[in-house]
């Protein structure tokens, strides 16, 4: 009899179990197991009976199912990317296709793949590695990474790479407003990998994993992927949204010279800004009485306090294919002091020097062609002419031939990239290497050397 009540007893209990609970018990011996099984506090397994113990245990049970429902309810809900990106200080006004940014965001070790179609999407999203040093690059060889808004300006890949993984992107730090502040410094990339990622561990560029790189690299493309470096998104949310009088002034500023408004079609519009920066991009289509119609990728670099202009890139490109090119526009305020003057023979002329120093073991020419200042790796300039020396003592002879040479203007001086074959009775060697140089009292000189190993197409 006691038993056919404790039955009873316990398929009320599920019963009420079914109705309060969406998971539902489907066998009575879930109940008993649990009875049986699980430890009753001392004083409920002291002094009650069977059947009171198996009521209040089933009663807890129903506590603890209902305290769980209540929490479910309370959990916030996951928040879209269209949410969660709205409130960046990116404004939008044409977007016919979709427009691909890539942030940045020093604080959480993490590089955002972001996409902008009619709402935000976040494509993807990697870690990464960025400078060992806190703050916002200063000056050359601080090991910190720069913060702005900043455009690549060259693309290198290679197999054979081990210092930049198998591809690397170089962004146009100092820009002109990093310039204007008295920032110096260059070689910052975005480069990967074949080591275990460390984060905080970089002398200022952006590292990443080979794998993770290799699947962004659809999205990165030299001068029109905008790359902005934040501490954070929270960081970048405080620069607030573009003003209307900015926005209203952005179309007629960002017109090639040549274009009539009229006859311009403008496929992508918006303005970019954080604390201290604001880069208006525009890519459009517009038609000229001599050539045509043309495409063009425009940047105008606006001061977030006053909004006056203080550079200007533009890059026609035509639509049968022909080669792009870059006119950046000359102002007298984008920077502190005298601008250099933008001699594409001088600088050539210092590099056939170094070259032929080289090749020749002169060891006084050759050093004479690097600045005071210069570092590689965790040589400076005394140790660097060490290292050469034990070299030319080492080989009998050296010869250095370059081709494909090509001479760029950075916020800082020129970049000269080209394809180096080393030769000796040694060693041999072919790649591409990138001199970076800046002018000063002794006119252009090297500040800064990059050599790819095999990275000559």
């Amino acid at each position: 009899m006691d038993s056919l009540k404790i039955r009873q007893s316990n398929r009320a209990i599920i019963h009420q179990l079914r109705i309060h609970s969406p998971v539902a018990l489907e066998k009575e011996t879930r109940v008993h197991y649990f009875e049986t099984v699980m430890p009753l506090p001392w004083p409920i397994g002291r002094f009650q009976s069977g059947a009171t113990r198996f009521r209040t245990v089933s009663a807890l049970a129903f506590l603890f199912v209902l305290l769980l429902l209540s929490s479910a309810a309370k959990a916030p809900a996951k928040e879209s990317a269209a949410d969660r990106f709205s409130d960046l200080p990116f404004t939008f006004l044409a977007n016919e296709r979709p427009v691909y940014v890539i942030v940045v965001e020093k604080d959480h070790q993490r590089l955002q793949v972001l996409k902008r179609d009619k709402d935000w999407q976040m494509v993807a999203q990697y870690p990464c590695a960025t400078g060992e040093n806190a703050g916002k690059k200063e000056a050359s060889g601080d090991s910190r990474t720069p913060e702005g808004i900043y455009f690549i300006t060259e693309y290198f890949k290679d197999s054979k790479i081990t210092v930049f993984g198998n591809r690397a992107f170089h962004i146009d730090y100092p820009n002109v407003f990093d310039v204007s502040e008295g920032r110096n410094g260059d070689g910052i990339y975005i480069h990967g990998t074949n080591r275990t990622l460390v984060p905080k561990s970089t002398n200022g560029c952006i590292t990443m994993d080979n794998r993770d790189l290799d699947e962004i690299t659809r999205y990165l493309h030299i001068d029109a992927t905008p790359i902005v470096i934040t501490p954070s998104i929270d960081h970048l949310r405080l620069s607030g949204a573009a003003a209307p009088a900015e926005v209203s002034q952005m179309k007629s500023l960002l017109l090639p010279d040549e274009a009539d408004i009229e006859q311009v079609d403008f496929d992508s519009l918006y303005l970019l800004r954080n604390e201290h920066q604001m880069v208006a991009v525009g890519e459009l289509t517009y038609q000229t009485a001599d050539s045509g119609a043309k495409r063009s990728y425009s940047r105008i670099y606006l001061d977030p306090s006053s909004s006056a202009v203080k550079n200007k890139i533009v890059r026609n490109e035509l639509e049968r294919g022909e080669p792009a090119r870059i006119e950046p526009i000359e102002l007298a305020t984008v920077s502190k002091g005298t601008l250099y003057p933008r001699d594409e023979k001088a600088v050539l002329a210092l590099v056939e020097k170094w070259r032929k120093a080289w090749s020749a073991k002169d060891i006084n020419t050759y050093i004479k062609c690097y600045r005071e200042d210069f570092v590689s790796g965790k040589m400076n300039r005394a140790a660097w002419r060490a290292y050469k020396e034990r070299l030319n003592a080492k080989y009998g002879f050296i010869n250095v031939a370059i081709s494909d040479v090509s001479v760029s203007w950075t916020g800082a001086g020129a970049s000269v990239s080209f394809v180096q074959r080393y030769a000796s009775d040694q060693y041999q060697a072919r790649g591409r290497k990138v001199l970076l140089l800046r002018y000063g009292a002794e006119d252009w000189r090297i500040y800064r050397e990059l050599w790819i190993s095999g990275a000559a197409s």
